[in-house]
């Protein structure tokens, strides 16, 4: 009697006769992932081995479907019709299996796995997902967003322009491209845009947008913004033959932050311009007692003297206003709104 050695997938359970064999199947034990083989190399499937057939039957064919076919032939009855079809097995094996089994599955005789019979044409072959974009390489290397030119990783002021690096958005910070007035993201790379008055938390940046600011008598400034603009200007009038050109320059931004330091607690800026007032006739009594004192014609000494103690009442009155502005400097905030505009706290 011979016997068969059984596998399951690529492990071998032993040797078993014909007998045997068919108890088990007839109890459910054997299954589409069982193979039979006679000296372990060549490996068939249960039914492909025909050892569930009679002994004077024909030799077995190659292929079984996974349910009982139809005896009819499903070839196509036309001159040079092909009447086999190829497919490949996932192990490899190469199968050529009748027409009547297209569309059906059938079992490898290699590993056992089943295999559909279709045409390649009717696969439906859906293509790769395109791979998700690498995110950029970290780079050491930003851009200015006043004079787009490149800068460090970390740096707070343009070395080219010397404004603070978080000011400005007329360049991207990323790729240097040139952005539109008040965009938000820039079209290049989609890097956000901050705001040309984003938070300033230096003092060299209260002091640079002072001079951004040059002649703007509107809006508001904050004690910071004021005070900052007016200990870099003593600091630099103290330098050595420069000094005079700087105040010079620094004229007009020192009387348009105090004029919006004046708005932002609430007064009009011509408060700036009262201490002038007295200054001016002080000036003009200094000037007449000079020729009081040069000439004499017509002068008493009572009118000479009343000139002086109006000259030092008119001192008096400007270093009485000199401190009430000082005092209004150093003053809070307006919370919220005036009518000079929003509170700059809060932007």
């Amino acid at each position: 009697m011979s016997q068969y050695f059984l596998r399951y997938r690529q492990r071998i359970l032993g040797s078993y006769s014909v007998e045997q064999l068919r108890q088990m199947a007839e109890n459910g034990k054997l299954g589409a992932f069982h193979a039979v083989s006679t000296d372990r190399q060549n490996w068939l499937g249960i039914e492909e081995s025909g050892i569930f057939a009679a002994p004077s039957s024909a030799e077995s064919p190659e292929f079984v479907a996974d349910e009982e076919e139809p005896e009819e032939d499903l070839t196509v009855q036309e001159e040079n019709a092909p009447t086999t079809i190829t497919v490949s097995c996932a192990c490899g094996k190469v199968i050529n299996a009748p027409l009547k089994y297209l569309g059906k599955r059938v079992q490898c005789p290699q590993c056992g796995r089943p295999v559909s019979i279709v045409y390649a044409k009717d696969l439906t072959v859906l293509p790769k997902p395109a791979p998700a974009p690498l995110p950029p390489a970290p780079s050491n290397k930003k851009f200015c967003r006043t004079c787009g030119e490149p800068i460090f990783v970390g740096a707070v002021v343009c070395p080219q322009c010397g404004v603070p690096t978080r000011m400005g958005r007329d360049y991207c910070y990323d790729c240097g491209n040139k952005v539109m007035p008040n965009a938000v993201v820039c079209v290049k790379c989609g890097c956000p845009q901050v705001s040309a008055d984003a938070p300033i938390s230096s003092p060299w940046g209260y002091y640079v947008k002072c001079i951004k600011h040059y002649a703007d008598f509107s809006g508001r400034a904050r004690r910071s913004e004021y005070w900052y603009f007016v200990l870099f200007n003593f600091l630099f009038s103290l330098v050595p033959f420069l000094g005079w050109l700087y105040s010079l320059f620094a004229l007009i931004p020192s009387l348009a932050v105090a004029w919006r330091r004046l708005h932002d607690v609430g007064h009009s800026g011509w408060v700036t311009l009262i201490p002038l007032i007295p200054l001016s006739i002080a000036f003009a009594i200094i000037l007449l007692l000079r020729y009081i004192l040069a000439f004499g014609y017509g002068w008493s000494d009572f009118m000479a003297d009343s000139l002086g103690i109006l000259l030092i009442g008119l001192i008096g009155i400007f270093i009485a206003i000199c401190i009430w502005l000082f005092v209004l400097t150093v003053s809070n905030s307006q919370s919220g709104e005036n009518k000079y505009g929003a509170n700059p706290k809060d932007e």
